[in-house]
């Protein structure tokens, strides 16, 4: 009979681990989708939604009044997701729960919404391993290989306990998009981690048709470029140098992949890097001091003809295909998208926006423009304000160019023409290639049904002109259709390696450099990602800030409080020696 006893004990303790197995796992999933579809709109206080409620904390989710412990028909969070009404509607360019990742949600509210489960730490990496590490690979390099051998490092991300491993998948499928995102070869190159925590990566600028000059404009706009000669490890200083001789430059060979990702796809560095450096056209034309935002003074008709495209003679010959129409997830006006194909493969795009105030705006009044030389329509032509060129790079991926209404290239929209809710790149600005790469996550995106064919005035020739050119709606899908075709294989290049597949596909998850951007501009900064970015323990920098009259000077006290943070935007200010490296230096490491 004891016996009997004992082992009826043992099964209901079995059954009562298992149980608490079960919600944990339930609840580490329930984080996890939340952190991925919700969290970039409610993240506490200040969140752009206006709620106070941070969905990674089931307490706040709880206080929030938006989830109800074991009721999921009155969660309001359930409902939401449950209809799709959450993400909103309106943001195509966000990726939505499947309706199994919505019955996670509803099972773990149904079992008590208790809190999620703390991830467990890892390990933190040293200064000195990151170093080693790359010393090793460097050792390992033909003398031919050095040449091009260049580094990312996530390290400081691994060490941030706030920092979870999807967001490390996430930066690492971001970096690799965003260097093949500024290529001109016609194959993936994928960044190769050389160590096991994959916090470190290799890239050769050779495969990627980088020069050392586009090495050198990262590192020229780079905040946080520090050496070690100050350190108490004296091996720090070391094995630096020893890298810098084995590859023969003093130059910084390491930066972190998510400033990259955040900021080398914007303007100025996303035009240098893949136009500037690159068409040979701009390479032999003379800087413009003045003009500091284009100082190529590159236009649309430079980037035509280097890709072969013909797009007045498309037009005239009704070879170019368009689409207009009133309401636009992008655009606060009519817009236009006219599609041309490029010479044996890939496509070229261009969108023609306009101000509230432009008259010819209305498409079924001004269906033929633009005005052009040899336009024999003239008369029924529209003047644009502004547009987004978008088109196939050799290796799949797309790149982008805005324009003015004259074809001047500009590193951003005008506000009144165009805005992004999600601010991908700190504000509501769309600007040149960061907030592109993050709204065209498929590559190209189905737009609004064509209202010009059916509804224009136009008579007689100019009439047939309309039909010729705007084709019906089947038409245009199937021409969208076939380029993102054409996009995916490239982008699940680039990306799937470094993704979780148990996830899904790559069309299933979130855009990954829009993700990191995000998350790098709008996110504040807490103690635990200063220090990591540091490269020092919290309880070092704690110390420190207590015990240091200039980091006091500074305004770094206020890391010391409960949840106190500060902002990306005042950590890399100003730019000529920034707050980061005020910091590093009080920490003995020698600005670069």
């Amino acid at each position: 009979m004891k016996n009997f006893i004992a082992v009826c004990w043992v099964l209901v303790f079995a059954a009562t681990i298992s149980h608490a197995a079960d919600e944990a796992e339930l609840g580490t999933q329930a984080r996890r989708i939340l952190g991925t579809y919700c969290h970039r709109c409610h993240k506490g206080e200040g969140s752009e939604s206006g709620y106070a409620f941070n969905v990674k904390h089931a307490a706040s989710l709880i206080d929030g009044s938006v989830v109800v412990e074991s009721d999921s028909e009155s969660s309001e969070l359930y409902g939401a997701m449950f209809r799709g009404r959450m993400p909103p509607r309106n943001r195509p360019q966000l990726p939505r729960p499947s309706a199994e990742e919505v019955e996670i949600v509803k099972r773990w509210i149904e079992a008590g919404a208790k809190e999620f489960p703390t991830p467990k730490p890892r390990d933190p990496i040293s200064l000195k391993t990151t170093l080693q590490q790359i010393h090793r690979h460097v050792s390992d390099a033909s003398r031919d290989d050095l040449t091009n051998l260049r580094f990312f490092s996530l390290t400081h991300l691994y060490n941030d306990p706030d920092v979870d491993e999807d967001y490390l998948r996430t930066t690492r499928a971001a970096l690799s998009k965003a260097i093949n995102g500024m290529s001109w070869e016609p194959r993936i190159s994928l960044p190769k981690a050389i160590d096991d925590n994959q916090t470190v990566f290799a890239i050769d600028l050779s495969e990627l048709g980088w020069t050392r000059e586009h090495w050198n404009e990262l590192v020229a706009k780079y905040p946080y470029a520090v050496s070690y000669g100050s350190q108490d490890d004296s091996e720090l200083d070391e094995l630096d140098g020893k890298i810098q001789r084995m590859r023969g430059s003093r130059e910084s060979y390491i930066l972190r992949a998510d400033w990259f990702v955040a900021v080398a796809t914007k303007p100025p560095l996303y035009h240098s890097l893949l136009f500037d450096l690159t068409l040979p056209e701009l390479r032999q034309r003379h800087s413009d001091p003045k003009n500091t935002s284009n100082p190529r003074s590159m236009t649309v008709d430079d980037l035509e003809q280097f890709l072969g495209v013909h797009r007045f003679a498309n037009i005239l010959s009704g070879k170019a295909q368009r689409a207009g129409f009133t309401e636009s997830g992008v655009s606060g006006q009519n817009r236009l998208v006219e599609w041309h194909p490029l010479q044996g493969r890939g496509y070229y795009w261009i969108s023609y926006d306009f101000k509230s105030s432009n008259r010819t705006a209305s498409l079924s009044e001004f269906p033929l423009g633009p005005s052009f030389d040899k336009n024999p329509f003239n008369d029924l032509a529209f003047e644009h304000d502004g547009g987004e060129v978008i088109f196939s790079l050799p290796n799949g991926l797309q790149g982008y160019m805005l324009i003015d209404g004259k074809g001047n290239r500009i590193d951003a929209g005008p506000i009144e023409v165009v805005s992004d809710s999600l601010k991908t790149s700190g504000n509501e600005q769309i600007v040149t290639g960061l907030s592109c790469m993050a709204c065209h996550r498929k590559g190209m995106i189905e737009t609004p049904d064509d209202e010009t064919r059916a509804y224009s005035g136009a008579l007689g020739d100019a009439k047939r002109q309309v039909v010729r050119l705007y084709p019906d709606n089947a038409e245009m899908k199937r021409i969208i259709e076939t380029n993102q075709k054409s996009f995916a294989p490239a982008l699940e290049a680039a990306t799937e390696p470094f993704l979780d597949s148990a996830k899904g596909s790559v069309d299933d998850q979130p855009e990954p450099i829009g993700e990191v951007a995000r998350h790098y501009f709008l996110d504040s900064m807490t103690i635990e990602t200063v220090a990591a970015e540091l490269g020092v323990t919290r309880a070092t920098l704690e110390s420190s800030l207590r015990g240091d009259p200039v980091l006091q000077r500074l305004g770094l006290r206020v890391l010391l409080r409960e949840g106190g943070s500060i902002k990306r935007a005042a950590w890399e200010s100003p730019s000529e020696f920034p707050l980061m490296k005020q910091t590093a230096r009080q920490l003995n490491f020698d600005p670069m």
